[in-house]
């Protein structure tokens, strides 16, 4: 049995369709949070999808927050994403660039190694009349889509100035080799402390080695709709996720909830250890591939669609004793 470490993997989400908050409170959002699995193994695609509407229609404007946090209640990444076609536009904070730099913030060509440390600056704007306060953050996705490092700061902006952020940001050596993604946000407050979206956010892309890739879609399949999809990497703690989200609109709020399990990659029988079973496990499938009688999903570690000398060498590597 797998001795489980109940942990905490949020996912916020805020919903915004003007970034002026009006207090209502007869009425509520109605917000939809879904996984396409309830048990991921270290490395598969979590795939999260979801809706929110008001007064039984689905909303035809307006962007989500999503913030994810791992069981050391870190956050691991943050994105916006839209929930229409088009946005409105006429937000008073608005990410005017985003760009691969220097330490000092002057641009240099997007290219990095693994194990070094890069720049990357996002500029902010305040259009309105008012001071601001806005919750800044970068996420670096790899061409894998697994999270490789996140930086975040707050700061107040004076109207119509504008404020530069640059964090050091790591390249770890296990980043997937290619094309990786930069997404830039800013927020009234994080979404997990009751914030959401000021603006969309605004991406760019870079290499880790020479390759070209396409950034995932951000638009939602129709209005009111989200989706998100990511990996969890091989050093993600092994136990019960949660997924929570929280929706705002214009002073309206709803809210949803899901957990998913996570297990240890090479883990085939789930016992807590990858051992001689899980290796007997690969060979008793050894061959197959997805639809033969003998194939076993679990035992394709490299999810390939077939059971071969590349699983059986993965479950070796893995072994445990």
């Amino acid at each position: 049995m797998i001795l489980k470490k109940v942990a905490i993997f949020t996912v916020i989400f805020s919903f915004a369709l003007a970034n002026i908050p009006k207090t209502v409170a007869q009425f509520t959002l109605d917000v939809t949070l879904e996984t396409d699995k309830t048990l991921y193994m270290q490395m598969e695609l979590v795939n999260i999808t979801g809706n929110v509407s008001f007064q039984n229609e689905l909303v035809e404007d307006g962007l989500i927050g999503i913030q994810i946090e791992n069981p050391l209640n870190q956050t691991i990444m943050l994105r916006t994403l839209p929930l229409a076609t088009e946005t409105s536009g006429g937000f008073t904070i608005e990410i005017s660039s985003i760009i691969f730099c220097d330490q000092y913030g002057r641009p240099i060509p997007p290219t990095t190694q693994k194990d070094k440390y890069v720049w990357i600056s996002m500029t902010v704007e305040n259009k309105g009349v008012t001071t601001r306060t806005v919750h800044a953050s970068i996420t670096i996705v790899d061409s894998n889509l697994m999270p490789l490092d996140i930086g975040r700061a707050s700061f107040t902006i004076p109207p119509g100035k504008t404020a530069q952020f640059v964090p050091r940001m790591y390249i770890p050596n296990w980043a997937t080799l290619g094309t990786a993604f930069a997404y830039a946000n800013a927020y009234s407050k994080y979404p997990k402390d009751g914030g959401y979206p000021l603006c969309p956010e605004k991406s760019l892309q870079f290499d880790i080695i020479e390759s070209t890739a396409n950034p995932p879609p951000a638009e939602p399949t129709q209005n009111g709709t989200y989706e998100l999809n990511f990996r969890l990497p091989s050093h993600m703690p092994s136990g019960i996720y949660q997924v929570t989200s929280a929706a705002w609109y214009i002073g309206y709020t709803g809210f949803s909830s899901k957990t998913f399990e996570t297990i240890k990659l090479g883990d085939i029988n789930e016992d807590g250890v990858v051992d001689i079973y899980d290796v007997t496990a690969v060979c008793i499938a050894y061959g197959s591939k997805e639809g033969d009688s003998n194939w076993y999903s679990k035992a394709d570690l490299v999810k390939d669609g077939v059971i071969d000398v590349y699983d059986l060498t993965a479950v070796c590597l893995l072994y445990e004793g």
